[in-house]
């Protein structure tokens, strides 16, 4: 990790391989050296991003809570420096819920309420089966993808790692629904993970009040053995408006 002034008021460690650029149409992103990802730093509201995934965060954060899980263990993988989503859950959900906080730049806020951390979502810095749940928006959609898919595999796989027996993670992940290697990791996931994987189509839509964008399919992975009950949880809205 090295220094790099930024802004000119503050001193942010960058990841090594990465640098911080401005485009004019997203803003300030954090970019690899060799051009294969790049990540608007913005900060997303829990809301917008339960909205966009079709409201199974909250549902399955509440799905535990009703179990008398407490607190229930969420991991927000891509969560910001500012943890603005993360802040947002646990506000919601007050004592009921624990959250994590992950991205690869440091936070610059300190909350009593959520433990924010600097790390890859590749090598999650977390114990095995310690999470109850895991969302994360617009992240393995960004991430270097030479078509083996062995970073997003990776990623997967660490949060099949965390996740306790029974736990669940939603993400959205456009890139992976068009390409049909896709099919060979759910089944390595289903077989050497013991974690069951499916997508959501992402077509259902109805009127609502945040407007996030187009459809777009949502990646379940669960570990075993699940609650039968997660499977009646359904997507309530993804569409645009």
């Amino acid at each position: 990790m090295v220094p790099f002034c930024y802004n000119m008021h503050l001193m942010i460690e960058v990841p090594k391989g990465y640098h911080f650029e401005e485009a004019d149409q997203f803003g300030t992103m954090l970019s690899k050296n060799d051009g294969k990802e790049a990540f608007v730093l913005i900060n997303r509201e829990f809301g917008l991003i339960n909205h966009v995934l079709g409201y199974l965060p909250s549902q399955y954060t509440e799905f535990f809570i009703d179990q008398k899980i407490a607190p229930v263990r969420v991991l927000d993988i891509g969560a910001g420096r500012n943890s603005v989503a993360a802040n947002g859950l646990q506000e919601r959900y007050k004592e009921k819920v624990s959250v994590i906080a992950l991205d690869l730049l440091p936070a610059n806020q300190k909350s009593a309420n959520i433990m924010s951390i600097a790390g890859d979502a590749t090598a999650l810095p977390i114990r095995d089966e310690t999470i109850d749940v895991v969302y994360s928006f617009q992240l393995l959609s960004h991430m270097e993808n030479d078509g083996t898919y062995q970073k997003g595999t990776a990623v997967l796989r660490e949060i099949a790692r965390v996740l306790k027996p029974g736990g669940v993670a939603i993400l959205d992940e456009e890139f992976y629904s068009v390409q049909s290697p896709m099919n060979k990791v759910f089944t390595k996931f289903f077989i050497e993970e013991n974690c069951f994987m499916f997508q959501k189509s992402g077509n259902n839509s109805e009127p609502g009040t945040i407007s996030p964008g187009l459809p777009r399919p949502i990646l379940f992975l669960g570990k075993n053995p699940l609650d039968p009950g997660i499977f009646r949880i359904q997507e309530k809205l993804v569409g645009n408006f």
